[in-house]
């Protein structure tokens, strides 16, 4: 299999100094990715539909590049969400096709990434905490479907991580 992986090596978010996620990889099955606990004291945890399109970016990006009108539907913190349609013909890369999804998408941003041992693409809401929702994508009302061509659907392997809320934080007192 070369240029494969394994379908069940996802990324898990990790609270950084900075407040950012970064991903490490690890092995999990099928579903709902754990989430890790926020900081105490924190403002929680996004939630993040992380998706693992075919290891040919060029092929994808050759077929996104044929789309005057793509689109898919997505639910973010209970509203139904239509992303697109989307003109990607001048699209340079897989990162300006997650930019356009993200000026396409209101309450989350979507991001290419290059990891190890594949490459993802990851939408995150722009909530947190437990309040903070997302489902997979699916097929829009209006416009060319892409969500399985972005493997943004349960059917083609995608995971979802739901917002946590923070943990209060320890009063000095208790930290002696």
């Amino acid at each position: 299999m070369s240029g494969a992986y394994p379908r069940d090596i996802v990324p898990e978010p990790i609270p950084s100094q900075a407040g950012a996620d970064y991903f490490k990889t690890h092995s999990h099955g099928e579903g709902e990715v754990p989430p890790v606990d926020p900081p105490a004291g924190g403002p929680g945890s996004p939630s993040s539909l992380i998706a693992y399109p075919p290891d040919d970016a060029n092929a994808l990006l050759v077929n996104l590049q044929t789309m005057t009108d793509a689109a898919f539907a997505i639910t973010i913190d209970s509203a139904d969400t239509l992303v697109g349609p989307m003109d990607l013909r001048n699209a340079s890369d897989l990162t300006s096709v997650a930019a356009a999804i993200s000026n396409n998408m209101a309450g989350a941003d979507c991001e290419w990434e290059w990891a190890q041992p594949g490459t993802t693409f990851v939408i995150t809401t722009t909530s947190t905490g437990s309040a903070s929702r997302i489902s997979y994508a699916r097929i829009p009302a209006t416009g060319t479907d892409i969500s399985v061509m972005l493997h943004l659907t349960q059917a083609t392997g995608a995971q979802i991580v739901q917002g946590q809320d923070a943990p209060p934080a320890r009063s000095t007192q208790e930290k002696k």
